[in-house]
């Protein structure tokens, strides 16, 4: 647990410091070369992807060097095996890289069940990255960086289809190959229902002009606040309603409603049946 702190004060420590040089010295030189060698949005779109999987490495990395030693059947960086993974899962890779590294990671444990303590931390981790992530939007010019947003997309769609799937398998699988208890699983579904409700804050935010120009926020809180009345399900649509935003909205209820009505009240079930029977 000392070594999970260290290394998240590590990240914390870096990320601060990355946002300080992006915001008073990196923005403007960036944007020079940007002018000088006209980089178009396809290549822009693929660096944000490939900042997305780097982003997603990291975190999983973290994730799993910081378990014991003990119930891994190897470590290292996996770097060539990693992407042997990625092209040979191309498809679900394009969409989400999050669900296909924690697939990767998880083939390192001796067990199944060992890997209990690599889901929990990245679960935290995400959580993590995506408070910070809202911190540097809110305090830094970052945020109007085409491949910034570019990154943040794909790392919005790559969460949302691993928490949204790992929690509906979670549901509807019969065996419980995680190890998890109920409290961790109940613990771990309402980290992940806070964590889509700042991850559509952000989108909302950082797309506002491009695609969501009827929702009619000021800052940056508004946006969040919005994003927690749709994860609440407290929400309307009207008549100048975007295509755009009825869609992304629609997502992030049925996000919302795997994780709330179905996850959490199973994961309670299990365990109120479970204190019936002791």
């Amino acid at each position: 647990m000392k070594k999970l702190k260290n290394i998240l004060i590590s990240i914390f420590v870096l990320l601060i410091t990355l946002n300080a040089l992006l915001q008073y010295k990196l923005i403007a030189y960036l944007k020079t070369i940007s002018n000088i060698i006209y980089l178009d949005s396809v290549i822009m779109l693929i660096i944000g992807y490939f900042l997305a999987v780097l982003i997603a490495y990291i975190v999983h990395l973290i994730a799993f060097g910081s378990t014991d030693e003990d119930i891994k059947k190897e470590t290292g960086f996996f770097l060539i095996e990693i992407f042997k993974f990625l092209i040979q899962n191309h498809l679900i890779s394009l969409i989400a890289p999050d669900f296909i590294l924690a697939k990767f990671f998880k083939t390192k444990f001796k067990e199944n069940e060992y890997y209990e303590e690599f889901v929990e931390k990245s679960n935290y981790l995400n959580v993590i990255l995506v408070v910070l992530i809202a911190f540097i939007n809110m305090f830094s010019s970052i945020n109007g960086m085409f491949i910034f947003k570019s990154f943040f997309a794909f790392h919005i769609i790559s969460r949302i289809f691993e928490i949204t799937y790992a929690f509906y398998n979670d549901i509807t699988d019969d065996e419980n190959n995680s190890g998890l208890k109920s409290n961790q699983r109940i613990s771990l579904a309402v980290n992940s229902y806070f964590e889509i409700i700042i991850l559509g804050g952000i989108f909302y935010y950082l797309f506002s002009d491009q695609l969501l120009k009827n929702l009619g926020q000021n800052n940056f809180i508004d946006y969040l606040i919005y994003s927690g009345t749709v994860s609440t399900f407290n929400f309307g649509f009207n008549e100048d309603t975007t295509v755009q935003l009825k869609t992304i909205t629609l997502i992030q209820v049925f996000s919302s409603l795997n994780l709330v009505i179905l996850s959490v009240a199973k994961y309670v079930s299990e365990k109120n049946n479970g204190e019936e029977e002791d």
